[in-house]
């Protein structure tokens, strides 16, 4: 019997696509990234300067785009520095899409909400494969990145399709609060109640809740992190954690923070942008909700997949991480992405080397959830 708590929400469409001229404009960048992803000659032209750090170089594909967008940026005399907060949730909306704008076949989603409570009910988009249509299958509760500021369900709408297809699993992506209109705690207490609340209602949804696991990409793992450390050894924990170049210490100790401090998309920048409007003031940096990797202890915490980008101001944080759940008696799996950069499970649908790491991914996801 379905519980009459949940209910469908038509009117939550996030539509991240262009329209009018803008349509012309991002339909052009489109067509050239893709031109340029597919073109060996044109990822050299563009990718020409491509210095070694930590002996390691980012891969063409990836500097090329990283090329493509500083060009872009001059052509227009436009910035994300300079952007105001809506401007910088519509390009990365539209950046979204021009990266990977065909969702892949065989997953339906559906708006949903859950009533929580009066204020705050959980909304999200459930994503279910075929091949788990029918019956109780394991499950995702995910949370999409963008600083805690920007992003959306629709600038990871097809991610998440790839993840309950690859998986096999179905995936929940909520809705949460964003900064500056709501700082944290706001996304931190969305992302508590959005877990406990799928989690009650997993059988409704058709998810094992002995199967389900959280996760999300960038500020979203750093929330996923925060809900897993809370629940360590509580009956109601997820089975898994699913961390994607996490942002994990906010106090910024980690030398990676220096070595890829501009050029690779994610800069220092824009960084101190979303601290800036992330949290308040007075927000001591070293809280375990504001950085998990300075929680005091991490032993009983649910497995955990660990994943960073070598050309990442967040890669080290996130290595380190997995090695102190290690330490701490944790089961782990990561992996350094060397030669990629921030961001690039969005861009499965232009990079080759990107929706292959997705499918890396996916496959150690789905051998968890499993395997649990």
């Amino acid at each position: 019997m379905t519980d009459p708590h949940l209910r469908d929400a038509p009117g939550l469409v996030d539509d991240a696509r262009p329209r009018g001229a803008e349509a012309l404009d991002f339909t052009v960048k489109r067509a050239l990234i893709q031109r340029v992803a597919k073109s060996p000659r044109l990822r050299g032209l563009l990718a020409r300067k491509r210095e070694r750090i930590r002996g390691r170089r980012v891969l063409p594909a990836f500097a090329a785009l990283t090329a493509l967008d500083a060009y872009a940026q001059r052509l227009t005399g436009s910035s994300p520095a300079s952007a105001t907060v809506t401007e910088r949730r519509r390009l990365l909306a539209l950046g979204s899409w021009a990266v990977d704008p065909e969702p892949p076949p065989g997953v339906v989603g559906e708006d949903r909400v859950i009533a929580s409570t009066e204020r705050h009910p959980v909304s999200f988009r459930l994503y279910t494969p075929s091949s788990v249509a029918t019956g109780a299958s394991p499950g995702l509760v995910f949370f999409h990145g963008g600083g805690w500021c920007v992003g959306s369900v629709a600038t990871h709408d097809v991610f998440c399709r790839r993840l309950a297809l690859g998986a096999a699993c179905r995936v929940a992506s909520v809705r949460y609060r964003l900064a500056p209109e709501h700082p944290h705690p706001a996304g931190l207490d969305d992302a508590r109640r959005g877990f406990a609340t799928l989690r009650h209602h997993a059988h409704d949804l058709g998810i094992d809740p002995h199967r389900l696991g959280v996760g999300g990409d960038s500020a979203g793992g750093h929330l996923a992190a925060v809900v897993a450390n809370e629940l360590r050894g509580h009956a109601d924990a997820p089975s898994v954690q699913l961390l994607i170049y996490p942002a994990l210490d906010l106090t910024r100790r980690f030398a990676s923070h220096r070595d890829f401090a501009s050029g690779y998309l994610l800069t220092a920048a824009q960084i101190d942008w979303y601290l800036e409007h992330f949290l308040p003031a007075d927000t001591p940096w070293d809280r375990p909700d504001v950085s998990p990797f300075c929680a005091p202890a991490l032993d009983g915490v649910c497995e955990a997949l660990v994943y960073t980008a070598g050309f990442d101001p967040l890669c080290d944080e996130g290595d380190a991480y997995a090695e102190r759940l290690r330490k701490s008696g944790v089961r782990v799996r990561s992996r350094c992405f060397e030669g990629h950069i921030h961001g690039f499970v969005n861009m499965a649908g232009v990079i080759t080397e990107a929706r292959e790491a997705v499918e890396t991914i996916t496959a150690d996801l789905r051998a968890s959830l499993h395997r649990t």
